[in-house]
């Protein structure tokens, strides 16, 4: 749920409303720890997805090592050719690199999502302390208002 309202004059706060909003503004830590556990989590899986990814290319070029077709070839683009298009085949690996291809969109969502929070945590923060603004502001007038009553200068 985002909150942010637009600025109002401190004549139309209305007190429910800026209890939403500081009650709002308390909950936002919470959610934003988990958001930032939930990257958090996705990225440790990412960089174990990337790790297996590794492991089984490299698996794959020992097999390639032992094999004959492999070996008979003439240069070194060639070999390279083989081993691109073995991986490709692959079916371990390409199941790694579904994965991984969900992960990063994982990542991306849990970010936006993150930085969803950290801004409305700044609306929040920043329409109260508006209104705090605006009543210290108020008080000020008022009184400078009541001294010059005192002192006999109207205003």
């Amino acid at each position: 749920m985002s909150y942010a309202p637009d600025p109002k004059p401190l004549s139309s706060f209305d007190r429910t409303e800026l209890s939403r909003i500081a009650a709002r503004l308390l909950d936002i830590p919470a959610e934003l720890g988990k958001a930032r556990g939930r990257l958090t989590a996705v990225r440790a899986e990412r960089r174990n997805v990337e790790r297996d990814i590794k492991k089984r290319q490299t698996l794959i070029k020992r097999e390639l090592a032992e094999d004959d077709e492999y070996k008979a070839l003439p240069n070194a683009t060639e070999r390279g050719a083989f081993y691109d298009e073995t991986c490709q085949i692959d079916p371990n690996l390409e199941s790694l690199t579904d994965r991984l291809l969900q992960l990063q969109a994982a990542i991306d969502v849990a970010q936006a999502n993150v930085a969803t929070l950290e801004d409305e945590r700044k609306a929040c923060y920043g329409v109260l302390a508006g209104y705090h603004a605006a009543v210290i502001h108020e008080k000020h007038l008022d009184e400078a208002f009541a001294n010059a009553q005192l002192a006999g200068v109207s205003a």
